[in-house]
């Protein structure tokens, strides 16, 4: 919808299904917030995973550079 590529954007989620699958899927980066602790599925390779919210700031700053 904004014209943008893949690379430029970054999405961050909880659900794997509603959020990061579907994210992933299109290329675009992806940081799941697993709160639970679940297993990461093997096919989410790409993704950045943080237990909190809060967690991914320094993921996002670093993305910045």
């Amino acid at each position: 919808m904004l014209g943008l590529p893949p690379d430029a954007v970054l999405h961050i989620g909880d659900s794997l299904t509603s959020d990061v699958a579907g994210a992933h899927t299109l290329g675009i980066p992806t940081i799941w917030v697993n709160r639970s602790g679940r297993p990461r599925p093997a096919d989410l390779t790409s993704i950045a995973e943080v237990g909190a919210l809060t967690e991914a700031l320094p993921l996002l700053q670093q993305a910045r550079r």
